[in-house]
């Protein structure tokens, strides 16, 4: 149930944690201040690749710490994830990922913290674009959600580990929500510093 809380509303997570940092230099006037003391490109910049960095961060070293609590925990118990190595044969990306756990958790990990990083400058340039939280949060939440649903194409079923998707459908999935993440905080990213300097 937590990790579905955690996956479903990661935008509202990053936010409230550190995407949402903009309206509040907005309403204060904090942004002219800075924007000029170290130029508007240099800002932007700064704040979206520190976002973007420290929510990677947080998410990889929470989950790994979890991991490794975990694995001490059940030391002496038997890794059952409730799926057979042998139930799907055809998928050599399901058999290389159950016959590695511990380094598949890791790997999936580090995927997870990538998306979330994705996720953190997608919130972050939004929050630039329209800063104001009942426009920048509900927007936010709807794009994450349109990766996140999707039986076969759900981005969910690559940033957690021992999953049916076979390797066609991993890359997919990977291509296509990065490119829209990354187009997303490409186009902000222009359009707030062109805005700005005019």
């Amino acid at each position: 149930m937590m990790q579905i809380i955690l996956i479903w509303f990661l935008p509202i997570f990053l936010l409230i944690m550190c995407a949402d940092s903009y309206i509040q230099d907005y309403k204060t006037g904090y942004r002219y201040i800075v924007s000029t003391k170290k130029g508007r490109f240099s800002y932007y910049k700064t704040m979206l690749f520190g976002n973007m960095s420290f929510s990677f961060l947080v998410i990889v070293c929470s989950l790994l710490l979890n991991m490794v609590i975990t694995y001490l925990v059940f030391m002496n118990g038997e890794f059952d994830k409730g799926l057979a190595p042998d139930l799907f044969p055809e998928n050599p990306l399901y058999i290389l990922v159950n016959s590695m756990p511990t380094i598949s958790n890791v790997i999936y990990i580090i995927f997870f913290g990538f998306f979330t990083s994705l996720c953190a400058g997608m919130a972050t340039v939004l929050s630039w674009s329209f800063p104001d939280i009942k426009y920048t949060y509900p927007l936010s939440f709807v794009i994450w959600f349109s990766q996140i649903l999707g039986l076969h194409h759900s981005l969910a079923l690559i940033i957690q580990p021992f999953n049916e998707v076979n390797l066609e459908d991993f890359i997919y999935i990977f291509l296509k929500s990065t490119i829209l993440f990354l187009a997303i905080i490409t186009f902000g990213f222009i359009y707030k510093v062109k805005s700005d300097e005019v």
